[in-house]
C-alpha cells in the first residue's frame, strides 16, 4: 500500500517536471525505508533552446539553455553541464565544446535552470552547420541511478558558425579593354556567403564618395570623362565584413577611346619619348573603328610584352638608340554616320597631327571622308595605312602624285575592282554550277543591290563591264561565263527597313536568280531581315559588312540563313599566323576579329619590321622599307600574304604553285543552325583545303 502511494506521488512529480514517459524502475527496486540515488535527466524540448542561429566566434553574443530534473530519491551534489556544437545528433565529449555551466544541488523530484550567456567562444570551432546539445553531469560528479539519460539536443534548428566574410564581385560589359566604358554601362554587384550565415548587404562607393547599400544595377551617368574607382564590399548576417575590393574603369564620352594614349604591355614607367605613337582614325562608334583600335591594341600588346623595339644603329639624333615601345591613341572621325559630316574627320585628324604628335596613322573607312582628312596627313608627310576603304582611286593617287601620296598604303581590304572580279569569278565557277546542279535549270540572271557611294561606283562599273582597266571581269563580259544583269538598285544609306522590302520585291519581279549586295552600312541588317522574311526566288551572294559579325544570326533571328558573303578572314589556315591571331583576339576581346581588326593587326607588325629594318621612325625611311613588300618579297600576315604594287595597293590572288594566299576575300555562308562556313570557290580564288562545307541552297528555290 505504501509502495503504491510512492508510485502515485512519483508519477505526479514526474508529470510536473514534464517527464510523463519515464518508468520509475527505481521505485519498485528500492523497498520502503530505503532511499535511492539521484537521477538527472533533461526536462524536454519545450524548456531548451539557443539564440541566435548564426554566430561569429569571438564576436556574437550567444545564449543556450535547458532545464534539468532530478527524478531520483536523493539530492545531487553540484555538477556541470557541458554544451557542445555537433555535426550530428549524437552528442559526445568529442564534439566542439561551447562552454560549461555549473549547477547547484537539485533535490529529489525537482529541477533547475542551466545555460550560457556570453560571447560565442573563439576557440577553434570550424565554420559550419551544427546541432547544439549538452551532456548533463559531464564530469561525472553525481553517482546516478541511470547514467544513460544525460544527453539532449535542440532538434528544431541548427547553429551556423561563421567566421569568414562573404565574397563579392562586380560584373559589367566594357566597350573595350582596359575597362573602357561609357556612361550607360551597367554595373552589377553580386555576393556569396557560401555555407555561412547569409548575406546582409553589399556596400559600394564611387571615387571615395559616400558608401551606399547596393539595391540594383547602376551606371556612371553624370560622371565626367575620366578614370573612376568603384569600391565595394559585402557583409554577412553575423557582421563579417569582406575586405574592400576596387575596380578602376575608364569613362570616355562620347567617343569611347578618343584622345587616350595606351601602351599595353610596356613598363608603366616608360618615358613618353620612348613611345612610338600610332594614331587610329576611324569611326569609333562603329564596328570598323572598334576593330581598328582593337586589332592595333592586340598587336601592340604582343610586341611590347616581349620587350618592344631595339634600336642600335640610328643616325637620327631625334631617335636615339635604345628600347622603344608602341603606343596608340585614337580620335573619332564619325565617318560611318548615315549623315556624313566630313568636318568631324578633319577635326579629328588635325587633333591627331597637332596635339597627339603621332608618328604613324592606321584606319580610314568611308572613301568620302578619307578623301578629305587624308590630305592633312599627306601634307604632314606621315605614313597612313588604310584598313577599311576599298576605293581604287585612293591608291591610284600614289601613281598620279607620288611625292605627295607616297605615304599612303592599303593593308585591308582589297580594292573595289579586285572585289568585283572575285565576285564574277565566284559566280561563274562556283555558285552557278552549284545552283544549276541543285535546281536543274540554267542560272544566268543577276541583280545588284548597292549603296550609292563612291566605293560601289567602281564595282558597278566593273560588274557591268564598263571598266575593263583590270581585265574583262564583268558579269556581262568575263572569260568564264556571261551573265545578264536584270536589275540594279543604287539606294541611299538612309534607306529604311520598309524600303528593303520594296527592293526585295523589285529584284524578285526582275527575275534575278542571284542578287549581289554591296553594302557596308548598318542597312545590311535590313536587307537580310527582309530577305529571310520574304524568301524570294533568288540567293544572296556579295558584300554585307554587318553580316560578317558573329552575332548577325541572332540579330536577324536566323533570317540571314543561306546568305553568301565575302569576308577577309575566318578562323582558318589562310596563313600560319591566322589562327594564332584569331584566338588571341578572341581571348582579349571576347569577339571574332572584324576585317579592320585583322588589317590593323598586320599594319602594326608591318611598321615594326620597317622600323627595325630602317633603324628609324621617319616616314620617308619607312616608305622605302614598306615598298620592299612586293610579290617577290611578301610579308606573311594574319589576313594573307601581303604584297604591294607600285601604287601601294594590295596584290590580290592565290598562287597554286607556291601555295601562297595573298589578299583575297573568302566566300562564307550562313548555314542552317547558325554556323558560318567557308564554301568552295572551285579552287580559283583560294585553295580547297580551307573549305568547310558545300554551298547550301535555300529550300524555297
Amino acid at each position: 500500500m505504501k509502495i503504491q502511494k510512492r508510485v502515485i506521488i512519483g508519477i505526479i512529480l514526474a508529470a510536473f517536471i514534464g517527464i510523463s514517459s519515464i518508468i520509475f524502475v527505481w521505485l519498485s527496486y528500492f523497498p520502503e525505508g530505503k532511499r535511492g540515488p539521484p537521477d538527472l535527466t533533461d526536462r524536454g524540448a519545450f524548456y531548451s533552446d539557443f539564440f541566435p542561429t548564426a554566430v561569429k566566434p569571438g564576436f556574437t553574443t550567444f545564449q543556450v539553455w535547458c532545464h534539468v530534473g532530478n527524478i531520483g530519491e536523493s539530492s545531487t551534489s553540484d555538477f556541470n553541464i557541458s554544451y557542445y556544437a555537433s555535426t550530428d545528433t549524437i552528442i559526445s565529449a568529442d564534439d566542439y565544446l561551447i562552454g560549461i555551466d555549473t549547477v547547484s544541488s537539485i533535490s529529489s523530484m525537482n529541477f533547475s535552470f542551466s545555460g550560457l550567456d556570453g560571447v560565442f567562444p573563439n576557440s577553434g570551432i570550424p565554420d559550419g552547420i551544427y546541432y547544439v546539445g549538452w551532456i548533463i553531469d559531464s564530469t561525472d560528479d553525481v553517482n546516478e541511478f541511470d547514467e544513460t539519460n544525460n544527453i539532449a539536443y535542440v532538434s528544431s534548428k541548427q547553429l551556423i558558425v561563421d567566421s569568414l566574410g562573404p565574397s563579392s564581385s562586380i560584373s559589367y560589359i566594357p566597350e573595350s579593354l582596359p575597362n573602357i566604358i561609357n556612361n550607360s554601362t551597367s554595373f552589377t554587384l553580386l555576393a556569396d556567403d557560401g555555407m555561412g550565415s547569409g548575406l546582409d548587404s553589399i556596400e559600394y562607393r564611387i571615387d571615395d564618395g559616400t558608401w551606399t547599400s547596393y539595391t540594383g544595377p547602376f551606371t556612371l551617368e553624370g560622371y565626367a570623362k575620366n578614370t573612376h574607382t568603384i569600391d565595394y564590399y559585402s557583409i554577412d548576417n553575423v557582421g563579417n565584413e569582406e575586405t574592400v575590393n576596387s575596380e578602376i574603369v575608364n569613362l570616355y564620352i562620347p567617343s569611347l577611346y578618343s584622345g587616350v594614349l595606351f601602351a599595353p604591355g610596356a613598363p608603366i614607367d616608360t618615358p613618353e619619348d620612348r613611345i612610338i605613337r600610332v594614331g587610329i582614325l576611324d569611326d569609333l562608334n562603329w564596328v570598323t573603328g572598334k576593330g581598328t583600335f582593337q586589332g592595333s591594341y592586340l598587336a601592340i600588346e604582343q610586341i611590347n610584352s616581349v620587350g618592344g623595339i631595339t634600336i642600335s644603329s640610328s643616325t637620327d639624333p631625334s631617335f636615339p638608340n635604345g628600347t622603344y615601345y608602341f603606343g596608340l591613341i585614337a580620335e573619332n572621325t564619325y565617318e560611318a554616320e548615315l549623315s556624313l559630316d566630313i568636318n568631324k574627320g578633319i577635326n579629328a585628324t588635325n587633333k591627331m597631327m597637332t596635339q597627339h604628335n603621332t608618328d604613324f596613322v592606321i584606319g580610314g573607312f568611308r572613301t568620302e571622308a578619307v578623301n578629305a582628312y587624308r590630305e592633312i596627313i599627306m601634307d604632314e608627310q606621315k605614313i597612313f595605312i588604310n584598313t577599311g576603304a576599298a576605293s581604287d582611286t585612293l591608291c591610284e593617287d600614289v601613281g598620279l602624285n607620288y611625292s605627295k601620296y607616297k605615304y599612303w598604303f592599303r593593308a585591308m581590304p582589297i580594292n573595289s575592282s579586285s572585289l568585283a572580279s572575285e565576285i564574277c569569278k565566284f559566280y561563274a565557277l562556283a555558285l552557278k554550277p552549284a545552283l544549276e546542279a541543285a535546281l536543274g535549270t540554267v542560272v544566268n540572271k543577276v541583280g545588284i543591290l548597292r549603296e550609292d557611294l563612291i566605293w560601289t561606283d567602281k564595282m558597278s562599273a566593273v560588274l557591268n563591264g564598263y571598266d575593263v582597266s583590270y581585265g574583262n571581269y564583268g558579269f556581262n563580259n568575263n572569260p568564264w561565263f556571261n551573265f545578264t544583269i536584270v536589275e540594279e538598285i543604287a539606294f541611299p544609306i538612309t534607306a529604311t527597313p520598309l524600303d528593303f522590302y520594296g527592293y526585295i520585291s523589285q529584284l524578285q519581279d526582275s527575275g534575278a536568280q542571284i542578287v549581289c549586295p554591296l553594302i557596308s552600312s548598318p542597312t545590311g541588317l535590313y536587307m537580310s531581315t527582309a530577305y529571310g522574311s520574304v524568301q524570294p526566288d533568288f540567293i544572296i551572294a556579295g558584300i554585307n559588312v554587318m553580316s560578317q559579325l558573329e552575332i548577325f544570326w541572332l540579330q536577324t533571328l536566323g533570317d540571314c540563313a543561306y546568305e553568301l558573303l565575302m569576308q577577309s578572314t575566318t578562323r582558318t589556315n589562310k596563313t600560319t599566323l591566322t589562327i594564332p591571331m584569331w584566338d588571341a583576339y578572341v581571348d582579349l576581346w571576347d569577339k571574332d576579329p572584324f576585317y579592320t581588326a585583322i588589317g590593323s593587326f598586320d599594319s602594326v607588325y608591318m611598321l615594326l619590321d620597317a622600323i627595325i629594318a630602317a633603324q628609324s621612325n621617319d616616314s620617308d625611311d619607312i616608305v622605302i622599307q614598306l615598298e620592299t613588300i612586293n610579290k617577290a618579297n611578301p610579308m606573311e600576315g594574319a589576313g594573307g600574304n601581303i604584297a604591294f604594287n607600285s601604287n601601294h595597293d594590295l596584290i590580290e590572288g592565290y598562287d597554286p604553285i607556291t601555295k601562297k594566299i595573298y589578299s583575297v576575300a573568302l566566300w562564307v555562308q550562313w548555314q542552317t543552325g547558325g554556323t558560318k562556313s567557308i564554301v568552295s570557290s572551285g579552287g580559283h580564288i583560294y585553295p580547297e583545303w580551307i573549305v568547310d562545307a558545300p554551298i547550301q541552297i535555300p529550300p524555297w528555290l
